[in-house]
């Protein structure tokens, strides 16, 4: 039997995870996706008991996938250390 497409949608998020920008790219088509039902069924299916609805999601997103200022602060620190930009 082929795989669902939530299992493969599942098992690419995590190898989207891995590439900052190409799960920018993906998160942000995942809020507009959550707008419907079947789109937030989907993506909680997707990304587990954590996102249960569209306000839970953003919330999960805010606590666990929004840098924060010290964040932002510390990339600089460590970009400003590189020997060549």
């Amino acid at each position: 039997m082929p795989p669902t497409l939530r299992a493969t949608t599942a098992a690419a998020l995590g190898v989207v995870r891995r590439f900052p920008p190409v799960h920018w790219v993906v998160h942000q088509a995942a809020l507009q996706i959550i707008k419907t039902p079947w789109g937030e069924r989907f993506v909680r299916g997707v990304v587990g008991p954590q996102a249960q609805t569209d306000k839970e999601y953003r919330a999960w997103i805010q606590a666990h996938d929004t840098l924060s200022d010290e964040d932002r602060d510390a990339i600089r620190h460590h970009i400003a250390g590189f020997r060549r930009r």
